[in-house]
């Protein structure tokens, strides 16, 4: 009889734990959520905040993890972004990890009011691994190498643990 206050407390306690679980998932908001008509697998995109000219998305189908970049550029750009070609990504814990381009990425020109602007857009291969470790410790700094420069962008602070939840979120099955 002594032992029953105990046990309908540590039940308690899991009965708590397991419904704020549940809930923290119910929580996840994509920004793209539907069903491939073809596979009939689920397609999420959640977008993080980086700069107008540097934004990020995570991708995920089945069991397929990308982390996707759109870099915008003043003016015509020839190069190609070969496939292969490598992103670092600094996690707020300084660790960095490196994810690698899914496809040759082409330029994609057009007119914007009195300019010419050029679009790159990347998907890289994550592994669910990498995915855990961005969801837990968050994205500092990304860097890659495209055409003749290096690119670098830092994220701000700020945002962290709103990225972190997105990105976890891409982990939610």
């Amino acid at each position: 009889m002594k032992n029953q206050p105990i046990k309908l407390f540590i039940l308690s306690i899991i009965f708590i734990l397991s419904f704020n679980e549940v809930n923290a998932q119910d929580k996840c908001k994509y920004s793209f959520d539907k069903e491939d008509p073809m596979t009939n697998e689920r397609v999420r995109r959640n977008y993080i905040k980086g700069k107008p000219f540097f934004q990020f998305a995570f991708y995920r189908k089945a069991d397929d993890f990308r982390f996707e970049t759109l870099l915008k550029f003043n003016g015509t750009q020839e190069f190609i972004v070969p496939k292969g070609q490598e992103m670092n990504i600094k996690l707020g814990n300084g660790d960095v990890i490196i994810v690698l381009n899914a496809d040759a990425a082409t330029p994609n020109s057009y007119v914007s009011g009195p300019q010419v602007m050029t679009n790159y857009s990347m998907s890289y291969f994550a592994t669910k691994e990498q995915m855990e470790l961005m969801a837990k410790h968050g994205i500092s700094v990304v860097a890659t190498h495209l055409g003749n420069k290096t690119y670098t962008l830092e994220f701000k602070e700020k945002n962290l643990e709103k990225d972190k939840a997105k990105i976890a979120c891409m982990l939610v099955d």
